[in-house]
């Protein structure tokens, strides 16, 4: 007979592990929205969410997050979005995207083999966000002050846990030649 329970995106990938030190575990299931503003509508989006629509940024409101997502595109995770009727698309994204956090020492050094971004602290500092790839996959990539998340399309986290625990293992195999 078919399983026809729910599973979230992180089922089955066996995690939280760790290696090395690093920790790599899922984040838990929050709901998500898309917001992307109307033309000329922006800063009445930015009054209505109570901050400032910043590029490359995640900031902490109420009691979710919002994060820069790309080009006028923004997700508001973990809280519901205020009504933006006429002022910005809002659409679900919640079963469309999964999230992992890394965690450790050499979070940094595990996620500079994978992308094409200087994780620098003076650079890219907690709060920071990037859209980039991770190995071949799309990601965004936030800065923590413990680590990084790291948001993928659903259907890619089998393929970032893969690349990261792959990359663990390699920056822990190093560590231990010394």
């Amino acid at each position: 007979m078919a399983d026809l329970a729910p599973h979230g995106p992180m089922d089955g990938l066996g995690l939280p592990v760790e290696i090395g030190g690093v920790i790599l575990a899922p984040l838990p299931s929050a709901p998500m929205v898309s917001i992307a503003p109307f033309r000329g509508r922006e800063a009445e989006v930015a009054a209505a969410l109570g901050t400032p629509l910043e590029t490359g940024t995640a900031t902490d409101i109420g009691g979710g997050r919002l994060v820069w997502a790309g080009l006028g595109l923004w997700f508001l995770i973990g809280e519901p979005a205020p009504d933006l009727a006429g002022r910005a698309a809002v659409t679900e994204q919640g079963d469309g995207w999964a999230g992992l956090r890394l965690t450790g020492a050499a979070a940094g050094d595990v996620l500079a083999r994978l992308v094409p971004v200087e994780l620098d602290p003076a650079t890219f500092a907690p709060g920071r966000v990037a859209r980039t790839l991770l190995g071949h996959v799309m990601a965004l990539v936030i800065a923590r002050p413990e680590g990084y998340d790291v948001m993928v399309m659903r259907s890619f986290a089998g393929t970032a846990v893969e690349e990261i625990t792959h990359a663990a293992r390699a920056v822990a195999a190093r560590a231990a030649l010394g």
